[in-house]
């Protein structure tokens, strides 16, 4: 089974072809690439039981979690892979815990549970797998249809390559220069590794921003501005006023993290596997409320910026 890092190589090593495709795309040659790779694409999905019309990205009116992004700027679109190490070729969330394992909305909830989604993602995951330079050529391809249509409608794009995994794309900075020349405005994802910068990373090329996904190794006293936390409270129910402290922001409002109030804590509530669930500070799913003297948390983050694009 491939892991982290070795996909990050796989894919740096592509990195030739995918950026000539980029600066290259409405060319004869361009075009040709594309083709070829959508191909293989096609091919693969056939193979592995799925449509004669696959694709990478989900758009933000197809699913109920990004369905309720409210802004009039932004629209979303996520790419939903196979979550952990489910695809059994490669682990895309290595630092996942066993209990937001079981409880992944990417395989527990609304139409994502559905086999003939578990099966896209089945397929998307190891199209990247065996062939990361065709998958990113793909990728971009999607990428700027989705722009080009959003950008009619007015608003800017916004995309979470991360749907249902934990890729660090800070590690890819080039890759994501790319996604900018194809129209992207910016970039945010969930992380549950700890040594990701939290908040927003900026470069000339792509602004990206991470949220800590709290997992049952994260203690309530530990819970930062920054943070999104599932907590054990019904779906009609109001979230309390502060966390650990710090006031708090209704993150099922809509999906779009990197436009959450600075200072605060984000929660959610229960959905999927963990909608009837009781909540303690041990699990991933949390109580419903937290007291804590929040000026003696001293969590440290430390930084760690993208990697120069050359």
């Amino acid at each position: 089974m491939i892991h982290e890092q070795e996909l990050i190589e796989n894919i740096n090593r592509e990195r030739p072809i995918i950026e000539w495709y980029s600066h290259n795309w409405n060319t004869k040659a361009g075009k040709a690439l594309h083709t070829i790779a959508y191909a293989y694409f096609v091919a693969l999905s056939i193979r592995l039981g799925g449509g004669q019309t696959p694709y990478l990205f989900t758009a933000q009116s197809e699913t109920a979690k990004t369905d309720k992004n409210t802004s009039i700027i932004w629209e979303q679109i996520i790419r939903y892979l196979s979550a952990a190490n489910r695809s059994g070729v490669i682990n895309l969330c290595k630092h996942s815990t066993p209990e937001c394992r079981a409880g992944c909305l990417g395989h527990t909830s609304g139409r994502l549970r559905y086999s003939v989604q578990q099966r896209a993602q089945h397929i998307r995951t190891v199209f990247l797998a065996e062939n990361p330079a065709f998958f990113h050529i793909v990728e971009l391809n999607e990428v700027r249809r989705h722009t080009n249509r959003i950008v009619k409608n007015g608003r800017r794009s916004v995309a979470r390559l991360n749907g249902t995994s934990d890729i660090p794309y800070e590690d890819l900075a080039w890759y994501m220069a790319c996604l900018k020349r194809m129209g992207l405005g910016c970039m945010f994802d969930y992380t549950a590794n700890k040594t990701r910068t939290r908040g927003w990373i900026h470069t000339p090329d792509i602004s990206y921003h991470l949220t800590h996904s709290t997992k049952e190794n994260d203690h309530p006293n530990t819970i930062q501005p920054g943070s999104y936390t599932v907590v054990a409270i019904k779906p009609d129910a109001p979230l309390p006023a502060t966390y650990n402290g710090f006031p708090v922001f209704d993150g099922d409002k809509s999906d779009m993290r990197f436009l959450d109030p600075e200072g605060h804590v984000t929660l959610g509530r229960g959905k999927g596997a963990l909608k009837n669930k009781q909540g303690d500070a041990t699990s991933f799913l949390k109580p419903p409320a937290h007291k804590h003297n929040a000026v003696l948390v001293n969590v440290h983050i430390k930084p760690r910026h993208l990697k120069a694009v050359k």
